[in-house]
């Protein structure tokens, strides 16, 4: 065993390390593919004051889920994501003291589960667009003591959980607004900026959000004066700050102002940009690559595959130009970017691959071709704009022809196959290991991002950055009401705005469900600081809205922010309990105010008693909450508690598996991983405005499923240590009484949720034998139905000619008929069932597994009962020769198909199908679709076997008398 504690000395390159933890202050200058490999438990590396320059593709695989990297003073300047291979762990990385200049969109592909990234003393100067697009999840950004002196816009585009951006101490002359585009819910800015009226645009801008932080007032030599004064830029006019100063543009060019006040930078020499702080090298470059589908054809090659330094994977399917009759295959590819794998050299004479080239490189003046400007054969010219134009030979690309250009051609990569998704977005066919990125489509801001793995399989999308406009345009009315410039009626009509956005809305995707709860958080803040706009109507409103919000229709949505760790619900939850609690100063006697949804179930009140009971069962008969046993109870000590208690509540009937499954046990932060499940809905209570502290609360929890042992009482704790949105905890609370239907829970304090969770469901062990069992008994009877209708169609020929030569009427063959049908319509259901019961992983495929059984033993069903009306006219009916098979057999296929037609008509499909089985629910109304025509069917079978035993009882008695008692 290695100590974990140990440096390594005189190292110059790891190769395989398991164990340890602190390896700073070495000279380590490589990290080798595979280096840190193999360990899950690992949760802080330490690679600090190194000399590190390189770190190579899947140098850590299958590291922890919460892994801390520090980098720090090394001489880095710039890491691929591809380090971390395909699995996606990055909590923080800190890379401080190290030698970047610029942040290219690049620098951090593939850090999609960051939250923190630390670049300070780096020498950055410049953030070029989309510097940080591929972090979209990142909380913290530190770029403080470096050199910036230019951002350019939507270097932190789609940055919507961004809270803290700190750039103080570098080089900014103009602070522009258009910089900081894409950041929608910074709470913490800390930056310097000059104190004149330049920045005035800024400052408004800064002015009209929500944010908080500190921006330092400097003087135009970079001296701090002191805080920030409104008035320096509240006295500036819109001449004043749109007026050329004398070091507004950069490195000698000039400055004017055009009609509309905009001040422009005529650059000189070698630089460009809006204030000429950029360099001129710029390159463009337009390669376009031509195979003869023939020749690919005869190749047996099924697909072309290409990919360049920085971009994803393009395929294409060679049997898409052949099947269009299309001679030529063209592969366009910009940007001048270099292709890995292999060289065209290689291949163009087999596979008759044609090369075209247009390259140009951006000059800031006009000038000629000098000589042997173009490499490698490549020809010059310039044009209008005095862009120098390399026309390039062969192989070669880039702005002077000086880039080996390299294509993959590959027969059978694993990839993801093209495929639509459940909000209709096509996703090309994809190369494994590879995130594909796409715009939102339809009324939605944003990206969408979906994962193809290794072997080739599509994992579930992910919206949670997809915002709808009408959305967006909310959030933003949200925080000018927080700003202050608003009136009384917008809380309002802020909530009725959003409740028929999300009503009306059957496509919510994750990002619209995490913004509006984070609209519904603000609105808590807001009014919890100005309760004089909170109006009676506003409750009935909230609580539609969070019925919206918690639909059925939404818990995929849900459970994606539980998978990109955003903590499902928890944010709407916390947004009610915040928004109930400031609700109570509208009440102003002993009188409660109940919201009754089909998601959700509020109260609000104040109470003289000592007791005090929710729900409210007067104000909640004939609802969901009504049919359930869970209650609350608060005993307050007599005596000693005077006055009103205000107290608020909320039922929550569907949300048990939208919380993240993390629990607090013995101090630290464990995960379910199986070992525990909520199991009952999820009841919130809180009191208010009472100096009394000695009380009890005693809640009783109705089970959700049975066949679950080992209960104990918790409740949702927000504040709980290294977690981002809180954990189960059990702290102040004891199980009083436990039962198979029930447990009853006493707590000593009235904290946000109060949740009975219970471990130990049928174990885990006993499933596969059940499993078995249930294969063995379906088989079995398929089985003997089989032997069944080959007795039946190797026997029936005979009995049917014997029949005839009797002349025996058909009706004798109605049993038969019905008989084989019914084996037919069961050996289906078991097929069906044994298949698709447990197909729960699309919920598609999985709805119509459900409606396929319903309606097979809809019809099972209805063959019995065919049955025994069959049975009922042989013996009450015995001289009526007509068949009636012609009739039943078909009524027996197509009524069923009617009932189930029509209850996934009405109910869209809601219902078919759970997280569990491909079956109906049981927690709505249509499991009565099918427990009612069984009902029916067994009571109408149970009434034909009396008349059938009364009949045959009958005719045995006349049977048995004499010949003179059957004359009287």
């Amino acid at each position: 065993m290695i100590n974990p504690q140990m440096n390594i000395d005189h190292c110059s390159t790891i190769k395989k390390i398991f164990c340890f933890r602190h390896l700073q202050d070495n000279p380590i200058t490589t990290i080798q593919q595979g280096s840190f490999k193999d360990l899950p438990s690992l949760e802080k590396l330490h690679l600090e004051y190194n000399n590190i320059s390189v770190i190579e593709n899947n140098a850590f695989i299958d590291m922890s889920t919460r892994l801390i990297l520090y980098l720090d003073g090394n001489n880095i300047d710039g890491i691929d994501g591809g380090i971390f291979g395909e699995q996606k762990t990055l909590q923080e990385i800190s890379l401080q003291n190290n030698t970047f200049k610029t942040v290219r969109q690049e620098t951090f592909t593939g850090y999609y589960t960051v939250n923190k990234m630390s670049l300070q003393l780096c020498s950055i100067e410049m953030l070029e667009i989309g510097a940080f697009t591929q972090v979209q999840d990142i909380y913290t950004i530190y770029l403080d003591e470096n050199e910036i002196v230019h951002i350019e816009k939507n270097a932190f585009e789609n940055l919507v959980r961004l809270e803290l951006l700190d750039l103080k101490n570098n080089n900014f002359a103009v602070i522009e607004s258009s910089m900081f585009r894409g950041i929608h819910n910074c709470l913490e800015m800390y930056l310097e900026l000059v104190c004149d009226c330049t920045n005035v645009p800024f400052w408004s801008w800064w002015k009209s959000s929500s944010n908080y932080g500190n921006v330092t007032c400097l003087d135009r030599n970079n001296f701090r004066l002191s805080s920030l004064q409104t008035s320096v830029f509240d006295n500036c006019t819109c001449t004043c700050y749109k007026s050329c100063f004398h070091d507004f543009c950069s490195n000698g060019g000039s400055c004017s102002q055009n009609s509309y006040g905009d001040l422009i930078c005529s650059c000189v020499g070698n630089w460009t940009g809006g204030t000429c702080t950029a360099p001129c090298s710029h390159e463009e470059a337009d390669t376009r690559i031509k195979m003869h589908v023939s020749d690919a054809v005869k190749h047996r090659l099924n697909l072309v595959m290409t990919r360049t330094v920085d971009t994803d994977v393009a395929v294409i399917a060679v049997s898409l130009f052949r099947d269009i009759g299309a001679d030529e295959l063209w592969l366009a590819f910009g940007s001048g970017k270099s292709f890995r794998y292999i060289s065209i050299d290689d291949l163009s004479n087999a596979l008759g691959i044609e090369i075209l080239h247009v390259c140009w490189k951006r000059n800031c003046v006009e000038t000629s071709c000098p000589p042997d400007y173009c490499s490698n054969g490549g020809s010059c010219s310039t044009n209008s704009y005095g862009d120098l134009i390399c026309l390039c030979n062969g192989h070669w690309t880039g702005a002077t022809c000086t880039v080996t250009l390299y294509l993959l051609i590959a027969d059978s990569p694993n990839l993801c196959e093209e495929n639509m998704d459940n909000f209709h977005t096509n996703w090309s066919i994809t190369a494994e290991s590879t995130l594909a990125i796409l715009a939102c489509t339809g009324e939605y801001t944003g990206n969408a991002s979906r994962y193809c793995s290794s072997d080739g399989k599509w994992e579930e999308p992910n919206y949670s950055n997809c915002i709808s406009k009408s959305i967006q345009h909310i959030k933003e009315q949200t925080a000018e009401l927080s700003s202050g410039a608003s009136d009384y009626n917008n809380v309002t009509i802020i909530l009725k705005d959003l409740e028929n956005i999300t009503r009306n809305n059957n496509e919510l995707r994750s990002g619209d469900l995490f913004t509006s709860s984070s609209i519904l958080n603000d609105i808590a803040k807001y009014v919890t600081n100005h309760t004089d706009k909170l109006s009676v109507d506003q409750l009935e409103i909230f609580a539609s809205l969070c019925n919206n919000l918690l639909d059925e229709r939404n818990r995929q949505p849900w459970e994606e922010l539980i998978d990109e760790g955003s903590g499902g619900v928890t944010s709407l939850v916390n947004a009610v309990t915040g928004f109930n609690d400031a609700f109570n100063d509208v009440i102003d006697s002993n009188f409660s105010l109940v919201a009754v949804k089909e998601n959700v179930v509020m109260e609000v009140g104040k109470a003289s008693s000592d007791e005090i009971t929710v729900p409210d069962r007067l104000k909640t008969s004939d609802s969901w909450i009504s049919d359930s046993g869970t209650e609350i109870k608060l005993k307050l000590k007599q005596n000693i508690c005077g006055g009103l208690t205000r107290y608020s509540s909320t039922f929550y009937r569907n949300v048990s598996r939208l919380f993240p499954e993390y629990l607090i046990l013995n101090g630290k932060i464990e995960s379910f991983n199986g070992s525990y499940d909520v199991n009952s809905i999820i009841a919130d209570f809180t009191i208010h405005g009472t100096s009394c502290s000695d009380y009890s609360l005693i809640i009783k929890f109705d089970h959700l499923l049975g066949k679950y042992t080992r209960p104990f009482c918790g409740h949702w704790d927000f504040n709980a240590t290294n977690t981002r949105n809180g954990a189960w905890s059990s702290f102040g609370s004891r199980v009083v009484d436990a039962a198979d239907s029930y447990t009853i829970c006493e707590y000593n304090h009235t904290t946000n949720f109060a949740i009975l969770m219970s471990p130990g469901k049928t174990p885990l062990p006993h499933h596969f034998p059940l499993n078995i069992i249930s294969a063995i008994g379906c088989g079995v009877s398929i089985l003997f139905l089989v032997i069944t209708i080959i007795i039946h169609v190797v026997f029936w020929r005979d009995v049917s000619r014997d029949m005839s030569r009797n002349m025996i009427s058909d009706i004798s063959s109605d049993g038969p008929k019905t008989l084989m049908n019914l084996c037919v319509a069961l050996i289906l259901s078991y097929v069906i069932f044994l298949a698709g019961i447990t197909q729960t992983e699309n919920e598609i495929v999985c709805s119509v597994i459900a409606v396929a059984l319903h309606y097979m033993f809809l019809t099972d069903f209805a063959l019995m009962l065919a049955e025994g009306i069959i049975y009922v006219k042989m013996v009450v009916f015995m001289f009526n020769q007509n068949s009636i098979v012609h009739l039943l057999i078909p009524a027996c296929w197509i009524v069923p198909a009617g009932i189930v037609g029509i209850s996934a008509g009405v109910t869209k499909l809601k219902g078919y199908g759970n997280q569990q089985f491909c079956w109906l629910t049981p927690e709505t109304n249509l499991i009565w679709a099918f427990i009612g025509p069984a009902l029916l069917v067994i009571l109408i079978n149970v009434i034909v076997i009396i008349i059938v035993l009364y009949k045959t009882m009958t005719v045995q008695a006349v049977a048995a008398k004499t010949p003179k008692e059957k004359s009287k």
